[in-house]
């Protein structure tokens, strides 16, 4: 995960470089407007001052002089209105990212930069106690999910179910980090963790993921061959290259998306993995391939696979079932 941030810090410098370059390039484009425009003012005066007397000739030289003194009244008006259009929009800008900033500094207090937290092996265990998450603490019939108490551990397949609004998507926040309890606490190993260090144990493609153009944080070197295999597999090879870690094209559609992002979940190779109705909008055959081929061997492989599906077809291929009804969890039997 810091090899993905470092990489990912990179990029946000190239393009903070860029973004100086190009608001010095707009700056002096303004100053040679302005600089212009000055030209072109004083030029008008001249104009009025010497040219107008020889074409006007019974014009008298108190109008000639009124018309000067008009002119150069409107100048400092006419400059101030213009220094206050671009100034009025750069202030604008500077106050909504102050906001974005404050906003961003209020939603991470609290959350600590531990040391990074070191699993024994491959074996986890991430348990949740009498979690519960309040949408709005003032209000108090506000939705609710919890208290929840429940255990995901390595080597299983847990399926989490339930109609919309239940509360799947705030338990696959809760756990993966994104979401910080109202109450209660998850362990991983038994080690109290910050969300910040819970989400770098995962893996996950959530409904409404972004697609980067570059795999962060993930060494694809030596695995050309795998994953080659994997876009013919996904039929998406002839749609996606991926040179120098990057991809030739992220413009695809919904469900091709979906499948690459699936694809890069995969080669992070990470203890968790967490899948959001990832095979809603996928044809029969992928679906298949998610839930007989993928799941299963994600599963041999020593991970953790939650994943919130309503495909009951493939129920069977869970160890586990869970199902979140108005915020609350229950254990469904499998059959």
């Amino acid at each position: 995960m810091a090899k993905e941030k470092n990489e990912f810090e990179v990029d946000l410098e190239k393009s903070c470089d860029k973004y100086r370059v190009k608001k010095g390039q707009s700056a002096l484009a303004f100053a040679n407007m302005f600089v212009i425009g000055e030209m072109l003012f004083t030029l008008a005066i001249g104009f009025i001052a010497l040219i107008f007397p020889l074409i006007l000739r019974n014009l008298e030289s108190t109008n000639v002089a009124s018309y000067v003194f008009i002119l150069l009244y409107m100048t400092g008006p006419v400059h101030g209105i213009l220094d206050t259009i671009p100034n009025a929009i750069e202030v604008k800008i500077s106050f909504k990212r102050i906001n974005d900033l404050l906003e961003q500094i209020y939603n991470s207090k609290g959350k600590e930069y531990d040391e990074l937290f070191q699993y024994e092996g491959n074996n986890i265990n991430l348990k949740l106690n009498d979690v519960e998450y309040f949408y709005d603490n003032n209000d108090e019939k506000s939705f609710k999910v919890g208290p929840i108490n429940y255990e995901f551990n390595t080597g299983e397949i847990i399926f989490i179910i339930g109609g919309n609004g239940s509360g799947k998507s705030t338990l696959a926040k809760l756990i993966t980090g994104l979401y910080a309890p109202s109450k209660g606490s998850i362990t991983l190993n038994n080690n109290k963790i910050s969300e910040v260090l819970l989400n770098e144990n995962y893996s996950a493609v959530f409904g409404d993921f972004y697609l980067f153009d570059k795999l962060y944080g993930i060494d694809h070197r030596g695995k050309e061959k795998e994953i080659q295999k994997y876009l013919e597999l996904l039929q998406i090879n002839n749609k996606v290259e991926i040179v120098d870690g990057k991809f030739s094209t992220t413009k695809l559609s919904t469900g091709q998306k979906k499948r690459l992002a699936l694809l890069i979940s995969y080669l992070e190779d990470r203890p968790i993995y967490l899948f959001d109705e990832w095979a809603a909008d996928q044809d029969p055959e992928f679906r298949l391939f998610f839930y007989d081929t993928l799941l299963p061997k994600l599963k041999r492989s020593g991970k953790c696979v939650i994943a919130i599906t309503h495909d009951d077809r493939y129920f069977d291929m869970a160890d586990k079932i869970i199902k979140m009804e108005f915020g609350k969890l229950k254990t469904v039997e499998i059959k």
